[in-house]
């Protein structure tokens, strides 16, 4: 009989790390963002029980920027790091968290809540961020603004569109002043919905031969003599039609 052995535990080791990169952000440790989608449409899969739901958290740190170009890139990262560690000890109800990019995270309810608890857990969020931190030998205070999106329903593979409704209230707590929460309103989504459809689909308006100029004339009341023209603007879109200046010239 002959045997042959061979240590295996190096390889198995870069196999591991391997498939950990793939789902992790390097620096942080957070999930990458397809893998906290992922991570929702596996855990939300059956409807919660009636008066409750989950919650999805979009978290963006308001002033890191600043922070960031104070202190230094290094220390930055290693603000970033603490945040994470800081979010994954802060409730046991809240799932691994995501990092969407930049500064800005995510997280959900991986057990049904009231919305009254959801909100709580926000306020959570917001005081646990915004409580100094230590990054080597500075100290960094940090804002935090929260787009909230609350579900009754179960996720059925919409994990993608529950981060995206969160986002879209992020945008709308990042007009705040200060730290605050905005939870996603359908209708307020619909509205950035279609600005984001038409901030698209100019860039590509010129190349599309998709611009109008029409003429107005301009006439003297007293005797209907035409005295000049007013050029306009009008985008003919193929399939919103006629779009005004008012709506895509800001």
């Amino acid at each position: 009989a002959c045997i042959t052995a061979r240590d295996i535990t190096e390889r198995r080791r870069q196999e591991e790390r391997i498939g950990f990169l793939s789902r992790h952000d390097v620096l942080t440790g957070a999930l990458r963002s397809s893998a906290f989608v992922t991570e929702i449409d596996a855990r939300m899969t059956v409807t919660p029980p009636s008066g409750t739901g989950h919650a999805v958290y979009a978290v963006n740190l308001h002033r890191f920027k600043t922070i960031n170009a104070t202190l230094g890139r290094a220390k930055g990262d290693a603000l970033l790091k603490a945040v994470v560690r800081r979010l994954s000890l802060l409730d046991g109800r809240l799932s691994d968290i995501g990092r969407l990019g930049g500064d800005t995270f995510a997280t959900f309810t991986t057990i049904p809540v009231s919305e009254v608890e959801a909100r709580s857990i926000a306020d959570a969020i917001v005081n646990a961020v915004s409580a100094p931190f230590d990054v080597t030998d500075a100290k960094a205070q940090l804002g935090v603004h929260i787009g909230m999106v609350f579900r009754t329903e179960a996720a059925e593979g919409r994990g993608a569109a529950l981060v995206a409704e969160a986002e879209l209230a992020l945008d709308e707590a990042r007009r705040t002043n200060g730290s605050g929460l905005v939870q996603f309103d359908p209708e307020s989504g619909a509205r950035h919905a279609a600005a984001r459809r038409i901030e698209s689909e100019l860039w590509h308006a010129l190349d599309r031969g998709e611009m109008r100029v029409l003429y107005q004339p301009q006439v003297l009341l007293r005797d209907g003599r035409l005295i000049g023209a007013e050029a306009l603007l009008r985008w003919q879109h193929p399939e919103l039609g006629f779009i005004s200046p008012q709506i895509f010239v800001e």
